[in-house]
């Protein structure tokens, strides 16, 4: 299956591709991942997730192409709280 390279991704842009929970995801290029709306037990949060490049293990968005901004969009705010929470976790674990 053929998916999208990092260098070709777009910061803030949103993409559809598909992983274990979703199937239209949002680049974070300065995180270098993706985040995504997940609902779980009638519940809505973010998640993020790694490109394939940058994970051999788990669970990765495979991406498909750039889309238009989704029903649900990931508001600019959300986006960047999520992304600086994500980076902390990544920092305490080096």
């Amino acid at each position: 299956m053929k998916t999208l390279h990092k260098e070709q991704l777009v910061h803030g842009e949103y993409y559809t591709g598909s992983c274990r929970n979703a199937t239209c995801a949002r680049w974070h290029g300065p995180g270098q991942f993706f985040v995504h709306w997940r609902y779980k037990f009638g519940h809505r949060f973010l998640e993020t997730i790694k490109h394939p490049d940058d994970e051999l293990r788990y669970d990765v968005f495979l991406v498909d192409a750039m889309c238009a901004t989704p029903e649900e969009p990931i508001e600019d705010e959300l986006f960047e709280r999520i992304a600086r929470e994500e980076t902390g976790r990544t920092r305490e674990r080096a």
